[in-house]
């Protein structure tokens, strides 16, 4: 396990990283993912691989996965954690890999018009 603490953005100290969303913001970017109709989400909110550092990606996936709206998880890292929280196999959650996702993220955001966190 790593050191890890709760600051504000403004407030990391200079040898430290931010290497998660904190409370805060997870509790926002869930409240807004539940809520909206349509949802992109291109990488992981922190360092998901490091326990310490999982909630804010974790807190996310699970408002993705419980939204009744259209969900999509872009991106390897994003779709391997779902893959970790086990909710890779969530009804709600549609996942394009990479190249194919990139290219219909662009076609959508030039043809109809595209949210995403």
């Amino acid at each position: 396990d790593s050191p890890h603490r709760v600051v504000g953005v403004d407030a990391i100290p200079a040898d430290w990283m931010g290497l998660d969303i904190g409370p805060d913001t997870a509790r926002r970017f869930a409240e807004i993912a539940r809520d909206a109709g349509t949802v992109v989400w291109n990488g992981p909110m922190g360092v998901f691989e490091m326990e310490a550092f999982a909630r804010g990606t974790r807190g996310l996936a699970e408002a993705m996965a419980s939204s009744g709206g259209v969900t999509i998880v872009g991106g390897g890292d994003s779709a391997a954690a779902c893959e970790k929280f086990g909710l890779a196999a969530a009804r709600r959650l549609s996942s394009w890999r990479d190249g194919y996702y990139r290219e219909s993220r662009r076609l959508a955001i030039r043809n109809r018009g595209c949210s995403s966190l």
